[in-house]
């Protein structure tokens, strides 16, 4: 059976890329964080989610729209909406400004979204998501790939994934993404890669698997399991885009990247903090929005539970370039001292 390393370039249309894909993420997927991910092995890194009514009446650009043609080849926008002549215009106005892919959220459980039929709340209307992803091809042409990504189903009884996989290739998607749970599920227990490989099975266009990814490992057992064309990695890239590096590794028949070093770790969320207050352009802005990242940045080293709240209750951009800097270097000569414990005692 096929591994990871046995995909070939993921096809989206006019388009081939590497077959990891970072998702789309509220509050996530901005700008700096999508170049961390494209830089270190991600072949796609869509927007968050964006509203086609707020870039429609929006009276000046929309941040999102924001990007490097050279960092992010292709740029791939997320929209989310309910209205099929909506999502059509918005989409056109993202490919005006450089998307090469569309991407509908068919996904979020967020009652927000939900609550205006929108979002993963279009699985219950199956007939009205394939009137969208056909408006929307209408509008974009062939030269734009249109993609969607989707969830198990609305609940436990209505698992309609292939049902809505099906509508949706017939509308003229080139690509589909499957998280395997359900709305009602959100991200508690187990995502069903079953479920994958019967998207695989009876559709034609490409199928990209999502939901508990982690490592290589998880990455080798879900194509081997699935058929699937793609890996699309979530929470796991939180604080975390080494891991676009290891799968990229293996994907190229390599051994995975090692684990980032406290100082490793450091040196990317400064560089992370320094991009993120570029693309806002306020410190205060982006300090607090930034902050939450620490805790993910941080996982797995003695003193977390002591410096995340400090951290996080830091305003002043040098002050917490100071807070992480000093964390994370004694964290590095802990590491150090440990490692040279161990060997003074395997040498006797």
């Amino acid at each position: 059976m096929a591994t990871l390393r046995d995909l070939p370039l993921l096809r989206l249309g006019p388009h081939a890329v590497t077959p990891i894909v970072l998702a789309p993420m509220a509050g996530v997927s901005e700008r700096p964080f999508r170049e961390l991910a494209f830089e270190r092995g991600a072949g796609l890194a869509p927007t968050e989610l964006s509203s086609a009514k707020s870039l429609l009446t929006a009276k000046r650009p929309d941040p999102v729209l924001c990007h490097d043609p050279k960092k992010e080849r292709p740029f791939a926008v997320q929209l989310f909406g309910s209205e099929p002549s909506e999502l059509a215009r918005a989409a056109e106005l993202v490919a005006a400004a450089g998307a090469a892919i569309v991407d509908l959220n068919m996904g979020c459980p967020v009652r927000k979204v939900t609550r205006k039929s929108a979002g993963s709340a279009l699985l219950r209307e199956p007939k009205r998501a394939a009137e969208i992803v056909s408006e929307i091809r209408r509008s974009v042409g062939q030269n734009v790939a249109v993609t969607a990504k989707i969830r198990a189903g609305w609940d436990e009884s209505t698992i309609n994934a292939l049902d809505v996989g099906r509508a949706l290739e017939d509308a003229g998607l080139d690509a589909i993404a499957l998280h395997g749970r359900t709305r009602s599920e959100g991200y508690s227990g187990v995502a069903r890669v079953e479920l994958v490989g019967s998207l695989v099975s009876h559709l034609k266009i490409p199928v990209i698997a999502n939901g508990d990814i982690d490592s290589p490992a998880r990455a080798d057992q879900v194509v081997r399991t699935t058929g699937c064309a793609a890996v699309m990695i979530g929470r796991a890239a939180l604080g975390n885009p080494w891991i676009f590096d290891s799968l990229r590794r293996v994907w190229r028949g390599e051994a995975p990247a090692p684990e980032p070093t406290p100082n490793e770790r450091a040196d990317m969320i400064l560089r992370h903090l320094r991009a993120n207050v570029e693309h806002v352009g306020h410190e205060l802005t982006a300090v607090r929005r930034f902050r939450p990242q620490l805790a993910w940045y941080a996982r797995g080293l003695r003193g977390r539970q002591d410096f995340v709240p400090r951290a996080q209750s830091v305003e002043e951009l040098p002050e917490l370039f100071d807070a992480i800097d000093s964390y994370f270097r004694v964290a590095e000569r802990e590491l150090d001292e440990s490692a040279s414990y161990d060997e003074r005692r395997a040498l006797g």
